[in-house]
């Protein structure tokens, strides 16, 4: 994977590193402990979107609507291009029926739903086999997994991973340990379910694992996203940004595209003469009333196209509004 161009992950290269080097080792999983709206999901999906090459395919699955890990699995399946793939070898393990590929499949299976049924058409469908099935695990992934991908890297990237359900452990323990893949577990809350699943996948001494550290949004962090959306921060300022915002990285984000608003110009006597008497009135002033107070204050616009000027200047930038 080539760690070029990260706009959006500026100081996020150590972790890119980490993940790849703890692969490199021979570890099958990583556990990526990072905190709330370190900005975790969004690295994890570009680390898959840029770790699928000819030699690696990724699937990216997401708990945080607590949702079941075996039907996100499946909808990725579905979309991969290897369904024509999975349905020949169905057909040659289980028969043929009339009923379409994963209506059969998963009817009567404890780990899929009924909504399976209508993500593929009986258009798209090869009519074949079906069955009941003890378990998708054994049935259907491991199967699909050890045929397709036997000369592949696969990387499951599970988001919210505290969010497993137990029952799910053995199935992903045993993809783990026939299938070879590898596995990148997200842990945003170290609850006991984190816990729990840490110290199951710990009783396997085959199973190698590291835990890597998605650090919280820094200092450096800040300043070169500033940098990449094209403002040059200084450390005192990045440190306001931090504290203002709890180093919650989508506030960080947004505060920084909104520092264009931020007044910036240096203004002239009239100007700033201006905007004092219009602070001080908290009310609408009219170009003659406005005129007579800046004679007053020793400033005086020889004629209406200087006072236009100043104003279109000010209005433009925000710091003024013109009524009527």
């Amino acid at each position: 994977m080539k760690l070029v161009d990260y706009k959006d992950y500026a100081n996020r290269f150590n972790e890119f590193d980490a993940i790849e080097n703890s692969f490199y080792n021979g570890n099958n999983v990583v556990f990526l402990v990072a905190g709330h709206a370190y900005g975790v999901t969004s690295f994890l999906k570009t680390f898959c979107e840029r770790k699928k090459d000819a030699e690696t395919d990724t699937f990216f699955l997401s708990l945080s609507q607590h949702k079941c890990l075996i039907e996100l699995l499946l909808e990725e399946m579905i979309k991969t291009p290897y369904l024509n793939d999975l349905q020949k070898m169905l057909d040659k393990y289980y028969g043929v029926r009339n009923d379409s590929l994963l209506t059969s499949a998963t009817r009567g299976i404890p780990y899929a739903g009924d909504f399976i049924s209508n993500l593929i058409s009986s258009k798209q469908a090869v009519p074949i086999y079906a069955g009941y099935f003890s378990s998708i695990f054994e049935e259907l992934l491991i199967p699909f997994f050890n045929n397709i991908y036997n000369k592949r890297t696969v990387i499951f990237a599970i988001d919210h991973s505290q969010n497993i359900n137990e029952n799910n452990y053995p199935q992903l323990v045993n993809l783990l340990l026939q299938c070879k893949i590898k596995i990148i577990f997200t842990i945003t809350d170290t609850n006991t379910n984190a816990l729990k699943l840490e110290n199951y996948i710990s009783n396997f001494n085959t199973i190698r694992y590291e835990k890597l550290n998605f650090e919280p949004p820094q200092i450096k962090l800040v300043k070169e996203l500033g940098n990449s959306f094209g403002y040059e921060l200084s450390s005192k300022k990045a440190e306001v940004i931090l504290k203002k915002t709890e180093r919650n990285i989508h506030k960080i984000i947004a505060n920084i595209k909104f520092i264009n608003e931020e007044i910036k110009t240096n203004f002239n006597h009239k100007e700033k003469t201006i905007v004092s008497f219009l602070y001080i009135c908290s009310f609408p002033i009219s170009h003659s009333d406005m005129n007579l107070l800046l004679k007053k204050a020793g400033h005086y616009y020889q004629g209406k196209s200087e006072w236009q000027i100043d104003c279109l200047n000010l209005t433009s930038i925000g710091v003024i509004k013109r009524y009527g």
